[in-house]
Order: C-alpha cells, then sequence, then structure tokens
C-alpha cells in the first residue's frame, strides 16, 4: 500500500482530532458530575493536550498541569 506524506499528514490529523474532542468531551463529563456533587476541582491523570487546555481556559476555567507526573488538576473557584 502506497500512501503520500500529504494522506499521511490529513489521516494524522484526523485521529488527533478525533483523541482531542474524545478528551474534551469526557472532561466536560467529569466535570459536570463534579459540580453536581458540590465540588470546585477536578483532577485527572494522563497527558492534558494543549488545545485542550485552552479551550478550558477560554471558558474560564483554571487548568494546573503538573510536570512530573502526567496529571492535571482543573478548578472552577
Amino acid at each position: 500500500m502506497l500512501i503520500t506524506a500529504e494522506q499521511a499528514r490529513q489521516r494524522a490529523r484526523q485521529r488527533v482530532s478525533e483523541y482531542e474532542t474524545s478528551q474534551f468531551n469526557k472532561i466536560m463529563e467529569s466535570i459536570d458530575r463534579e459540580s453536581a456533587r458540590g465540588v470546585f476541582k477536578y483532577y485527572g491523570e494522563g497527558e492534558l493536550r494543549l488545545a485542550i487546555k485552552k479551550k478550558l481556559e477560554e471558558l474560564g476555567y483554571k487548568v494546573m498541569i503538573n510536570n512530573r507526573e502526567p496529571e492535571y488538576c482543573i478548578s472552577w473557584e
């Protein structure tokens, strides 16, 4: 199977976009659940994509990323 660099680039961009959408939706569900319980922070594990961090900050959330461990905290206090 031959694939051009452009096809590979488009495929990779599509996958990144799908992953970021999925991660954002999961975070939003977690924030909804935690805020309904009266909690003002959500702690997540794993890498938080820069595009997701930026989108959350645009929505008014404070986002802190632990550089030593793959974890993050999203706050709406």
